[in-house]
């Protein structure tokens, strides 16, 4: 039996869930998170909680993953509009 390896703070994890509905892809963008938030904790003014702070990183994180992908669909695949 596979293990799957702990999440670390499962409300972030399950925000950006809902954004990518895809697992994998869920775990690399909070993983690219912590990376982020690791390098720039200099940035981060105390103005808020540090979770608060996190959760932006994440959901920005997701969105641009979303669009990276939208944008790397060839537009032959996009569905017709119906008017």
């Amino acid at each position: 039996m596979e293990r799957t390896p702990p999440r670390p703070l499962p409300r972030l994890w399950s925000s950006v869930q809902r954004i990518l509905n895809n697992p994998t892809l869920t775990d690399d963008v909070v993983q690219e998170t912590f990376i982020k938030a690791h390098r720039d904790i200099r940035r981060f003014l105390g103005q808020s909680q540090l979770g608060t702070w996190l959760y932006r990183i994440a959901v920005n994180q997701a969105l641009d993953t979303v669009r990276k992908k939208t944008a790397a669909r060839p537009l032959a695949l996009l569905p017709r509009a119906r008017f």
